[in-house]
């Protein structure tokens, strides 16, 4: 971004305002015109226009997330549910949306029991992985698609909505059929195909952030479902590569926070894939909450013990019924 000075006189001023707004800047030599770094600054584009105009004419860089720029704040998705009140998703609300449920899904009772004992805790969205990318292919590669309509009618018999991963391209039509939120794993965050098609279904989609992602690549993701015209787009912020060794990723609850006020788009806290440590997923759940992002998703099993993947994250169900309690709202 350029800033044109209308007249030296206001140099220092200038300065003054582009200081204050936290804004990197540098001086052309003619000591009229400002570089900007608009693309580093937390503040949507139109808006620091808006800031700066009065001091003379702004030349905007050619953005290359035009449509996440255009996201207006409070930007809500809506999750319509069979026989239920649809869900919104929208940073800094009265109510945020808890996700729950098995990492991955099995036993047919278990996902009934686990819709049944979430819902009466009022979690209004119940998640379980039908198809799962494993780091090794010898390990859980999950049930397969099926799942995909076990999960949904299981949730739906709740009243709940159901999330579950599309692991690629093959996964959509299912997906789509029976799903009313089609997750994109932080594996998946880059792969443009999976994330064309997803966009062209004109489901709600929650984005992942992989593992080794910038925020601007993260924001770039977002921008291909938009692009196909979908704006049911949420964010999902689930632990970064650092350097503890000890936790399983870094929950980056700054670049989440950045994203929320950036953008616009709900962004939603998954603390049990980036910690995978369930002793301090109450206070990272508490943090989430407490900083107005649109909701938080926990992984929960009736016996982590017998879980086919993530066993040790895995909360108990009174381990997540106590955590729930303290810090889930009931639904206005």
């Amino acid at each position: 971004m350029l800033l044109h000075l209308g007249s030296a006189d206001r140099l220092l001023e200038a300065r003054e305002r582009l200081t204050a707004l936290g804004l990197e800047h540098s001086l052309f030599p003619d000591r009229l015109t400002f570089e900007i770094r608009a693309d580093l600054s937390i503040i949507r584009p139109a808006e620091l226009e808006a800031k700066l105009k009065d001091l003379g004419p702004v030349e905007q860089v050619r953005s290359r997330t035009p449509l996440l720029d255009a996201i207006k704040p409070g930007h809500e998705v809506l999750v319509e549910i069979p026989g239920g009140e649809p869900i919104r998703f929208q940073n800094f609300s009265k109510n945020p949306v808890w996700i729950a449920g098995p990492c991955s899904l099995d036993d047919l009772n278990d996902i009934r029991s686990n819709a049944e004992r979430l819902s009466a805790l009022g979690v209004p969205v119940l998640r379980g992985g039908a198809v799962k990318p494993r780091t090794s292919p010898h390990e859980f590669q999950g049930i397969g698609r099926k799942g995909y309509k076990l999960l949904s009618d299981a949730a739906h018999g709740h009243k709940m909505a159901a999330i579950s991963e599309a692991l690629s391209e093959d996964d959509v039509e299912e997906a789509a059929e029976f799903l009313d939120i089609i997750q994109v794993g932080a594996r998946n965050m880059q792969n443009y195909s999976l994330l064309k098609k997803l966009g062209k279904t004109g489901k709600p989609v929650l984005l992942k952030r992989g593992a080794g992602a910038s925020l601007k690549e993260w924001a770039s993701a977002a921008e291909y479902l938009l692009n196909e015209g979908n704006q049911r787009v949420i964010l999902c912020e689930r632990g970064v590569r650092g350097q503890e060794r000890e936790l399983r990723y870094t929950l980056d609850l700054a670049g989440a926070a950045f994203m929320q006020h950036r953008y616009g788009l709900p962004v939603v806290i998954d603390p049990s894939h980036a910690t995978g440590t369930k002793q301090i997923l109450e206070a990272c759940t508490a943090g989430s909450l407490a900083m107005g992002f649109a909701g938080v998703m926990l992984e929960t099993h009736p016996r982590p013990i017998e879980a086919k993947s993530d066993a040790l994250q895995a909360l108990p169900p009174e381990e997540f019924e106590a955590i729930a309690r303290r810090h889930l709202k009931p639904r206005a």
